[in-house]
C-alpha cells in the first residue's frame, strides 16, 4: 500500500511539473531575430545562402561523357540524371531542391523582420541595404530553380506552361502554388530591380550580392528571355562599375587547382558543397569537341583541364581554389551578352 500511495504522489508531481513546464513561455531571444545585426548574420550564413548542392544542371549537360562502365556503377539516381530520366531520386545529401528554398526561406525571414525592426531612423540606411541582400539572394534561388525545374523561356508558352513555387513569406503554413513560367519571371525582375537600387555597386565580401552582381544577372535574364536590348544595358551597366578580367599568364598551369577563389572578374560567390561522383576526376571525361574547339596554343587547356591516364581530359580549374563547381556570377557573363 505504501509502495502505491508512493507512486500516485511522484505522478501528482510529474503532471505538476509537465503543466508548469509547458505553461512557460520559452526564450523568444533563442529562436527568433531580434536586431538587424540577427539579421546580417542570417544572411552571412554561407553554408546556406553561397555553399550548397550543386552539379545538377552541370551532371545532365552534354559538356562531359561516362563510359558505360562507369555509368552502371552508380546508383539509380545518378544515372536518371545522365540520361534525362524521368524520375529523379534525390540523395539525402545531394537536393537542390531542397538547398535553394532553404536559401530563399532565409531571405523571406529576413524581409518579414526588417518591416517591424527598421523603423529608427538611424538605423533605415543599413536596414535597406539588408532588405536589398534578401531580396537578390531570393531572385537568385528562385531562378536557379526555374532554371532547373521548368520549361526554357518562351514568349507565348511561358504564359501557361507551368513554372516552379514562389515562396515570398516566412509562413511555412502557407501551401505552395505553382505559376506559370512569365510568372515566375515577372517575380524575380521585380526582386533584382528593387533590389540594384539597395545594394553597394561593389562588395568587399563576394559572398554577399551588390549591384555589379545585380547587374550580371538581370544581364543574364534578360538573355536567357531573348530580350537583348535589356541584356545589353544590364552588361553594359555591370562593366562600367568592373570590367577587369583574369590574366591567365599570371596563374600556374601546373598547379592542382589554379585559381584562389577570390580573384579578378569574380562578382558573386555561390559554389557546390557537394558535387555528383560521375563529375569526379575519376569518371568525368570532358567532351572531345568542347576540348579541341581552342587553339593548341590557348593556356586555358593547362589551366581549366587535366589529361587522364587513357588520354581524355577532366576538369581542374575551379574557380573556388578546390574541386567543388562555382555556380556564381562573373563579368565574363557581362561581356559574352554584348
Amino acid at each position: 500500500m505504501k509502495t502505491l500511495n508512493y507512486f500516485l504522489y511522484l505522478l501528482i508531481i510529474l503532471q505538476v511539473s509537465c503543466k508548469n513546464f509547458l505553461d512557460e513561455k520559452p526564450d523568444a531571444s533563442l529562436k527568433e531575430a531580434n536586431s538587424l545585426e540577427d539579421l546580417d548574420a542570417l544572411l552571412n550564413n554561407t553554408k546556406i545562402m553561397n555553399y550548397y548542392s550543386m552539379g545538377l544542371g552541370e551532371a545532365s549537360a552534354d559538356n562531359y561523357y561516362l563510359d558505360k562502365s562507369s555509368w552502371e556503377a552508380f546508383d539509380q539516381h545518378e544515372r536518371q540524371l545522365y540520361t534525362w530520366g524521368g524520375e529523379i531520386f534525390y540523395q539525402f545529401y545531394l537536393n537542390p531542391w531542397l538547398d535553394y528554398y532553404k536559401s530563399i526561406y532565409y531571405s523571406n525571414h529576413v524581409l518579414a523582420k526588417l518591416d517591424k525592426i527598421a523603423s529608427e531612423k538611424k538605423i533605415k540606411g543599413r536596414a535597406m541595404e539588408l532588405r536589398g541582400r534578401a531580396l537578390f539572394f531570393r531572385a537568385f534561388g528562385h531562378y536557379k530553380l526555374l532554371s532547373l525545374f521548368s520549361n526554357a523561356y518562351d514568349k507565348d508558352a511561358s504564359k501557361t506552361d507551368l513554372g516552379i513555387p514562389l515562396r515570398l513569406n516566412d509562413d511555412f503554413n502557407i501551401p505552395s502554388e505553382r505559376g506559370t513560367v512569365e510568372a515566375c519571371y515577372q517575380q524575380i525582375l521585380q526582386d533584382l530591380h528593387e533590389a540594384e537600387s539597395l545594394l553597394p555597386l561593389k562588395s568587399d565580401n563576394m559572398h554577399l550580392p551588390s549591384r555589379i552582381s545585380a547587374y550580371v544577372l538581370l544581364s543574364w535574364i534578360y538573355q536567357a528571355r531573348a530580350e537583348f536590348d535589356q541584356s545589353i544595358l544590364y552588361a553594359q551597366k555591370a562593366l562600367e562599375i568592373d570590367s577587369k578580367l583574369k590574366d591567365y599568364k599570371e596563374y600556374s598551369q601546373e598547379a592542382r587547382y589554379p585559381f584562389f577563389g577570390f580573384d579578378d572578374e569574380i562578382v558573386y560567390i555561390v559554389a557546390g558543397g557537394g558535387i555528383y561522383n560521375m563529375l569526379g576526376k575519376s569518371y568525368c571525361n570532358i567532351d572531345t569537341l568542347l576540348y579541341s574547339s581552342s587553339d593548341i596554343h590557348d593556356p586555358r587547356k593547362k589551366l581549366l583541364f587535366e589529361r587522364n591516364k587513357d588520354g581524355s581530359y577532366n576538369v581542374k580549374g575551379y574557380y573556388v581554389g578546390s574541386r567543388v563547381l562555382f555556380m556564381g556570377l562573373t563579368v565574363v557573363v557581362a561581356y559574352l551578352n554584348l
